[in-house]
């Protein structure tokens, strides 16, 4: 009887085993695959900005422009009204 719970006792600890490994090889394929991921993501970040640099600078020179017209627009009501006003009395 000693002889064959110790025999299943080693199968089960043979399975645990087994399991322990096999879990370990998934959990390095794993850790191999997130870093191979993890670096492509890396890389395609990094060539997204370089790809998008130019078109940031654009859409900042083009808000300063867009300040500069509403800037500007003011001084042409002013001028509008000015030469409305000295039409009318001239």
């Amino acid at each position: 009887m000693e002889d064959r719970t110790l025999h299943q006792l080693n199968e089960h600890f043979d399975s645990h085993l087994a399991d322990y490994r096999s879990r370990c090889a998934d959990y390095e394929r794993r850790e191999v695959a997130l870093m191979s991921a993890q670096e492509a993501n890396t890389k395609s970040i990094a060539e997204l900005a370089d790809a998008t640099k130019g078109l940031v600078e654009a859409w900042n020179a083009a808000n300063a422009l867009q300040r500069l017209v509403k800037w500007t627009a003011g001084f042409a009501g002013a001028g509008a009204i000015l030469v409305w006003v000295t039409d009318r009395l001239g």
